[in-house]
């Protein structure tokens, strides 16, 4: 970010960066931090939100977003927290098709529901802490340190985390019910169901990630602005040394 200390911006600090591979872990600290900013703010890196650590402008900006993105999550958990009630409390009007009164299908629906309670809860609670922070605060305390920064991260991303599992759990628990009877015909659906569904999340993978080419052109054109380090000195001595051969002197 070279203009912000132009505009009165500190740089980014070296916590909020991606962290370097590790000579243990390799690149796994690096590819947990982007996944987890994935999930918290959208971004696979923080150094897009330093602005708002800066600036009242950009602070109430990205708070608006975060609070409407937390918002959101409630109101799909609010909706799953009410679909499995209905699995947890009422008995299947027809068994021989769809037995969700099964143990295995009962708990995973009872885990579904744990896990959107859960996601209501965090969120709220994230809404209200979210609200009632300074910007200034937030920056010196909440995000002072790497394992402050990552535990705050946490905070945020855990309602779509809770979201995920409970639909996770939900569909778990109505393949459980569906697969249960001996109906060749409607575990074939299921499979094609599934079949129709498992390509989304390759694809949303295979278009967020950054082409190869174009890191490539980015990295050649980075390099060929970049002047290469004591070409000056290394004329000016060209030059002196021109001067002090014999044939040049007068």
């Amino acid at each position: 970010m070279p203009g912000d200390k132009a505009q009165g911006i500190p740089p980014v600090p070296s916590h909020w960066k991606l962290p370097r591979s590790h000579p243990l872990l390799g690149s796994i600290p690096r590819w947990s931090f982007q996944g987890l900013c994935l999930i918290s703010v959208h971004r696979p890196s923080m150094e897009h939100h330093w602005k708002s650590k800066c600036d009242e402008t950009e602070w109430f900006k990205h708070m608006n977003e975060m609070v409407g993105q937390l918002n959101n999550s409630n109101v799909a958990c609010g909706l799953l927290l009410a679909t499995t009630s209905v699995f947890l409390t009422t008995p299947p009007p027809m068994q021989s098709v769809l037995n969700y009164a099964t143990t295995s299908s009962y708990v995973l629906a009872l885990v579904s529901f744990a896990h959107a309670l859960g996601g209501i809860l965090t969120g709220t609670a994230v809404i209200a802490i979210y609200q009632s922070c300074e910007r200034d605060w937030t920056r010196e305390v909440l995000t002072a340190t790497r394992l402050r920064l990552c535990l705050i991260l946490l905070l945020m991303a855990w309602p779509s985390i809770s979201l995920f599992l409970s639909i996770v759990f939900l569909m778990a628990s109505m393949l459980t019910a569906v697969l249960a009877p001996s109906l060749a015909w409607l575990q074939a659906a299921v499979g094609l169901e599934l079949v129709l569904w498992t390509w989304t999340l390759p694809a949303f993978i295979f278009c967020t990630s950054p082409l190869r080419n174009q890191r490539c052109d980015q990295q050649a054109e980075s390099a060929r602005l970049t002047p290469p380090p004591h070409d000056s000195q290394r004329s000016n001595s060209d030059g002196i040394q021109e001067c002090l051969e014999p044939g040049s002197l007068p």
